[in-house]
């Protein structure tokens, strides 16, 4: 371009590093990105879990009490 040796080294340094400053603010912001973006997952996760142990409780719950009513619907005695 013309210019003197130094002052174009001066340029390609600054230009250097600006372009490195602005990748690492990139990168920062797709690593936040992407850290939210597992918390909200592991959230979903666990709710998912609590949700289907309370199901799996309600469904015990009531196989018992449909176990418990066939038990005293059962005669204690035979005819033969």
């Amino acid at each position: 371009m013309g210019l003197p040796i130094p002052r174009a080294a001066n340029w390609a340094v600054g230009t250097g590093t600006l372009a490195a400053v602005l990748e690492y603010e990139y990168c920062q912001l797709k690593r936040r990105q992407e850290r939210e973006k597992v918390k909200r997952v592991v959230e979903v996760y666990a709710a998912k879990q609590v949700r289907e142990r309370e199901e799996e409780a309600a469904r015990r719950r009531e196989r018992e009490r449909a176990e418990q009513e066939a038990r005293e619907k059962k005669a204690w005695w035979r005819f033969w």
